[in-house]
């Protein structure tokens, strides 16, 4: 019986090999993002404004949001303002417009592979996006969340081991480490996240096509009927993770999970009143867990940025 080992080394050949055939042949950048925001404009500020510090070789984000109350809307045009150019935006107006408006906007990327965002996400080191143009693939599920620093899991308020990891030698990159999913446990096992995970884009289609889902967290949910098609592919990271969630409230009413204490409502008022998370402050951290609580850090914004 072949060892972890080897099938890791064997894996990771192969895929190596088409990783640096599909950068000499391909676009220099192949990849584009998808972000899923409801009330949460603060948040969302942070996440954009990360993006924009960090990322290099980026790609203009599709936003796909909802709002409750029109005053909502007023705080997310004052960010989109803000961010005009990086990001194409998508309402929606209700749950059921969610699954057919993930469909269009999937259909009309031109973009091979996608990433997936959250509004409490926000980016902590920096990455070149370049660097994962054409990794996803039938061999590889590139992940910006996952890294050596990840020994809990929050979700389920306990200790995640730490898969053995193989160091990738790649051309343009000798940073990045490999794994089987289907050998790790809890997050180190859950290929089909929609927190900084690349997907091929057909692939991730045909998959949203063949099941029903209202809300991102229901697509999540619904994916997981396909980990069996997914679990015995790579999981690429760097050494350290490269994107945090900061789970400071649910806006969400699908599943009762873990969170902070600060009401969307009263971010919704900081941002009225001129604040943003000082997501500089953030930079460089050292997260345990891939979703992590951490204090709410706030600046009064005299101007753009």
């Amino acid at each position: 019986m072949m060892s972890q080992q080897k099938e890791l080394r064997l894996l990771a050949g192969a895929w190596c090999e088409l990783n640096d055939q599909v950068r000499e042949n391909g676009p220099a950048n192949n990849v584009s993002g998808i972000v899923f925001s409801m009330d949460r404009p603060l948040q969302l500020h942070a996440l954009l404004g990360s993006y924009r510090d960090l990322v290099k070789g980026r790609s203009k984000l599709t936003v796909i949001y909802r709002t409750t109350s029109s005053d909502y809307d007023t705080g997310y045009n004052v960010v989109f303002q803000e961010y005009e150019g990086m990001i194409e935006v998508r309402r929606q107006e209700n749950r059921h417009d969610f699954r057919p408006l993930l469909l269009e906007v999937l259909s009309e990327s031109p973009a091979d592979n996608i990433f997936f965002l959250v509004d409490d996400n926000m980016f902590v080191e920096s990455v070149d996006l370049t660097f994962f143009a054409g990794m996803a693939s039938m061999y590889c599920v590139p992940s910006l969340r996952m890294g050596k620093n990840l020994a809990r899991s929050y979700t389920l308020n306990r200790s995640q081991s730490v898969p053995s990891l193989f160091s990738l030698e790649l051309q343009h990159d000798k940073k990045l480490q490999a794994w089987i999913w289907k050998y790790g446990e809890l997050d180190w096992n859950y290929p089909l996240s929609v927190d900084g995970h690349f997907f091929q884009r057909n692939e991730i289609l045909a998959l949203a096509k063949s099941i029903d889902f209202d809300s991102p967290n229901h697509f999540e949910e619904k994916l997981q009927k396909f980990h069996g098609l997914f679990s015995w592919r790579l999981g690429v990271c760097y050494s350290k993770s490269r994107l945090i969630n900061i789970p400071y409230n649910r806006v969400q009413t699908d599943i009762e999970n873990l969170h902070g204490s600060v009401h969307q409502e009263d971010m919704l008022r900081m941002c009225q009143e001129g604040f943003r998370i000082d997501r500089k402050s953030y930079y460089g951290i050292v997260n345990e867990s891939a979703h992590q609580e951490f204090p709410l850090r706030l600046k009064r914004q005299a101007v753009a940025g």
